[in-house]
């Protein structure tokens, strides 16, 4: 099982989802441990994000999507999760949040 990391913003959106609806934080953990255990269950991007995974999650007909890399260092690999969001201009705010 890879480790995990966050960035900043992610820690937010997330808890931000914690102290709205904790059934659907659920969610998004089990999602989080999934990727842990198989971190290539992420759709693969492409272009300008290529090396990033995401993957949907569907909550009360809003789409959104978590996204995450993997680092590799010398020793293990270790999951980044970058941003979880709705889809709505989600990748204007990733490409920003990655500094593209």
């Amino acid at each position: 099982m890879l480790g995990i990391k966050f960035h900043p913003k992610a820690i937010k959106e997330i808890k931000k989802i914690k102290k709205q609806d904790k059934k659907f934080y659920g969610r998004i953990n089990d999602t989080i441990e999934a990727i842990r255990h198989d971190p290539t269950i992420g759709d693969t991007k492409k272009y300008n994000l290529a090396g990033y995974y995401s993957v949907d999650l569907y909550h009360q007909g809003t789409n959104y999507e978590l996204t995450y890399r993997i680092d590799h260092n010398e020793s293990d690999r270790i999951i980044i999760i970058m941003m979880f969001s709705t889809r709505e201009n989600f990748y204007q705010e990733l490409r920003r949040r990655l500094g593209r």
